[in-house]
C-alpha cells in the first residue's frame, strides 16, 4: 500500500505589484511513496521541495492536482492525527520551555494525561536533549531548536512523517543522531518523508528518491540507479581527456548533477613537465605563422620589463610634483596654477619620464595588435597573449597603488592558470598586479585548480 499518492499536484503563484503575472511554482507532480520506507526528495534551493510539503500539510492550497496520505485525501482533517511535520524554519514561542512546548504539541495531537509527561521525556531522550527539558527555548542553540522541532514532529508516534531540511542547523554528531533516528522509525513501520539538497544525506538514508529541479520532477528511484549514469560519463570522459594528453587532478561528481544531467565539474590541469617535449616539438611543426608570433613575443617581452621600469620612475615623480603643487595653491585652478604645475613637473623631471614611457607604448603598441591578431597554437604563442594582456589591463599612466588586477581583469583564474603555466607570475607580481588564488576554488565548484 502506498503511504502517499501525490496525483498531478501544482502550484501556480502571482507575482508583480501592479500587473500580476504567474510563477510556476510546481508542475503537475505525480508520486507515490510506499509505506515504511525512508524516501528523500532532492533538489536545489528552490526546486519546489518546501512548496510541495506544504501543499501536502494543508498548509498551502494548491493550485490543481490532489494528494491522499494513508489512503485519506489531503484536506481530510483525520489523517492530521496520523502524520508528524517538522517545517524548513520552525518557530516556537520563546519563552515556553522545551517541555512545555512539547506538551502542548501532544495536547493538540490528542495525546493527554500520564501517558503524555512518559512520551515527552522519551522523545527528549531520542533528539539528545534530555538535561534541557526545564531549559527556556530562548536560550537554545539553532541546533538544539531543531532537535526541539523533531521532537514534536515525532511526539504522537505518526504513521508517516515529513521532514523539511531536518538536517540544517546541526552538528556532524547531530546530522548522525537524525539519521539514526530516521532509520529507528523506519524499523517501527513509520514511513519517513524528508527534503534535502545534500546528496551524501540521501545516500546514506533513502531506499528512493525524487529529484525535483524548477519545479518539475526529473527523476525517481534508488540513488546508486540515478548516479550510475552519470558516474560512467564521468569515467568516459576522463579516459578520453587522459588520452589526450590531461592528467587527472581530481574527478568528483558534485551534489545533484543528476538534476540536469550535466557531468558536473571535472578539475584538470595539464601536466606540463610530463609532455612538455612532445608540446615543443608540436609548436615546431606548426610552421612560419607560429614561428613569427615567437618572435614577436621575444621582441615584446623586454619592452614590457623597460615599460614597467619606466612606470615605476614616472610614478612617484608625478605624485611628488602635484603634491608640491597642491600645498601652495590647493585644488583652485588659475593660469598661474596651470603655469605652476608644469613648472613644477620640469623641475621633478616628470615630463623628461613621460616621454621615455610614451616612447616605449609607441614600440610596444604594433608589436601588441600583431600578437593579438595572431592564432595561439603553442604554449610559446600562449604566452606571448599572456604578456600582451597582462600590459593591457595595466592601463598608461595608472599609479601602481591604485591597480587592482581582480578588478580589471574579468578572466582572473584562466589568466592566473595561464600565468602560471606560462612562467610569468612572479613577473605579474614584481610589477605589482595582485592576481586571485586558483587554489581556494569557489562557493559552488569543488575545491582544486582550474585550467
Amino acid at each position: 500500500m502506498n503511504a502517499i499518492e501525490i496525483l498531478g499536484l501544482e502550484k501556480t503563484y502571482s507575482v508583480g505589484f501592479w500587473r500580476k503575472r504567474p510563477k510556476c511554482a510546481l508542475r503537475p507532480l505525480h508520486l507515490n511513496v510506499e509505506e515504511g520506507e525512508i524516501f528523500g526528495f532532492l533538489g536545489p534551493n528552490g526546486a519546489g521541495k518546501t512548496t510541495t510539503l506544504k501543499m501536502l500539510m494543508g498548509l498551502v492550497f494548491p493550485t490543481g492536482g490532489s494528494a491522499r496520505i494513508l489512503g485519506m485525501d489531503i484536506n481530510d482533517s483525520t489523517v492530521k492525527a496520523q502524520i508528524g511535520f517538522l517545517p524548513e524554519q520552525p518557530y516556537f514561542y520563546d519563552y515556553l520551555t522545551a517541555r512545555e512546548l512539547l506538551e502542548y504539541y501532544g495536547r493538540l495531537s490528542g495525546v493527554v494525561g500520564k501517558d503524555l509527561s512518559g512520551r515527552v521525556e522519551k522523545v527528549l531522550g531520542r533528539v539528545g536533549l534530555p538535561d534541557v527539558g526545564g531549559v527556556q527555548l530562548r536560550k537554545f542553540s539553532k541546533g538544539m531548536l531543531q532537535r526541539v522541532g523533531i521532537a514534536q514532529a515525532i511526539l504522537h508516534e505518526p504513521k508517516v512523517v515529513f521532514f523539511d531540511e531536518p538536517m540544517s542547523g546541526l552538528d556532524p554528531m547531530g546530522r548522525r543522531e537524525v539519521r539514526d533516528l530516521m532509520e529507528q522509525l523506519k524499523a517501527e513501520g513509520k514511513t519517513v518523508f524528508f527534503s534535502t539538497h545534500i546528496l551524501s544525506d540521501a545516500e546514506a538514508l533513502c531506499d528512493r528518491v525524487a529529484v525535483i529541479h524548477l519545479g518539475e520532477l526529473r527523476a525517481v528511484g534508488a540513488v546508486a540507479d540515478l548516479t550510475s549514469g552519470v558516474r560512467a560519463c564521468v569515467a568516459e570522459a576522463v579516459e578520453a581527456l587522459e588520452s589526450l594528453g590531461w592528467e587527472l587532478v581530481d574527478v568528483d561528481l558534485p551534489e545533484l548533477d543528476i538534476v540536469d544531467g550535466t557531468l558536473g565539474a571535472v578539475v584538470l590541469r595539464e601536466a606540463w613537465d610530463v609532455h612538455r617535449t612532445r608540446f615543443e616539438a608540436q609548436a615546431a611543426e606548426y610552421g612560419a605563422g607560429t614561428r613569427a608570433l615567437l618572435e614577436l613575443g621575444s621582441r615584446f617581452e623586454p619592452l614590457v620589463d623597460r615599460y614597467y621600469v619606466a612606470r615605476k620612475r614616472w610614478a612617484p615623480l608625478l605624485t611628488s610634483a602635484h603634491a608640491e603643487h597642491h600645498r601652495e595653491f590647493g585644488t583652485e585652478w588659475s593660469p598661474e596654477s596651470s603655469a605652476a604645475l608644469h613648472a613644477s613637473c620640469e623641475r621633478f623631471g616628470v615630463d623628461a619620464a613621460s616621454e621615455e614611457l610614451s616612447a616605449v607604448y609607441e614600440e610596444m603598441e604594433p608589436l601588441a595588435e600583431a600578437i593579438n591578431a595572431s592564432p595561439v597554437n603553442s604554449i610559446e604563442g600562449l604566452r606571448a597573449k599572456a604578456l600582451v594582456a597582462l600590459w593591457e589591463v595595466a592601463p598608461l599612466g595608472a599609479a601602481e597603488t591604485e591597480f587592482s588586477f581582480d578588478d580589471a581583469y574579468p578572466f582572473q583564474q584562466l589568466f592566473t592558470a595561464v600565468a602560471e603555466l606560462c612562467g610569468l607570475k612572479d613577473k605579474m607580481l614584481a610589477t605589482g598586479h595582485k592576481l586571485p588564488d586558483i587554489d581556494n576554488g569557489d562557493d559552488d565548484a569543488d575545491e582544486g585548480e582550474e585550467a
